[in-house]
């Protein structure tokens, strides 16, 4: 009975990524894209939610995070034409940056992993959730600011497909980061590629989950 279960869970993965990548390439090919950087906004949303296991009192967590979106801002005010903080990572703040094409990037702050985000009231929000919700393909960045670990083999990288190049997706890929310092030369560039297909996507997973 396990191996069924099992057998239905990857088809449904494999469905729905195949589904997903579809979608994302429809989009390619209407042109639904965001506005660029210089014109756009970069929205930077941050999770008031600690981990509870780390060394880091709750408190110091979420200061670290909010400070960390203060610093983000001011540098990224030079890239973009404007940003703004959103102090709340909610679905529905999540929703509305992701669908609105006058927003151009995204940066996610707070505890997760290669394809989870930590919402309030412990809630998440996966890499499906985000490609649904995304309308219009994003023309700068999207910055995964938590974990990059890939705890499961259905591990699809957040933002992997809210980006118009992939190569745009940042995160600390298969890395785990330090709850208030994060180490800045862990951040890069998730795919090598700016356009992948699923072969590379399930490659990509199966490397780190491998390592991890």
């Amino acid at each position: 009975m396990e191996k069924i279960k099992t057998s239905r869970s990857e088809r449904r993965y494999k469905n729905t990524l195949e589904r997903i990548q579809k979608e994302y390439v429809r989009k390619l090919d209407e042109d639904k894209l965001s506005l660029p950087k210089k014109l756009g906004k970069l929205s930077i949303i941050v999770s008031n939610m600690p981990d509870h296991r780390g060394e880091a009192t709750a408190a110091d967590q979420i200061r670290a995070f909010h400070n960390e979106a203060d610093e983000l801002a001011e540098y990224y005010s030079r890239e973009y034409g404007a940003v703004n903080i959103y102090r709340k990572a909610t679905e529905m703040e999540m929703g509305f940056e992701l669908s609105n094409p006058d927003v151009a990037g995204l940066i996610t702050i707070g505890h997760g992993n290669i394809g989870d985000f930590w919402l309030e009231g412990g809630n998440h929000m996966g890499w499906e959730k985000v490609a649904k919700l995304t309308k219009f393909l994003k023309q700068g960045e999207f910055i995964q600011r938590t974990c990059g670990n890939f705890p499961y083999l259905n591990s699809v990288p957040l933002g992997t497909f809210a980006v118009a190049d992939q190569r745009n997706l940042i995160a600390p890929t298969g890395r785990v980061i330090d709850d208030i310092k994060p180490d800045e030369s862990l951040f890069g560039p998730v795919y090598g590629k700016g356009r992948n297909d699923i072969n590379d996507i399930t490659d990509l997973i199966a490397k780190h989950y491998i390592l991890a």
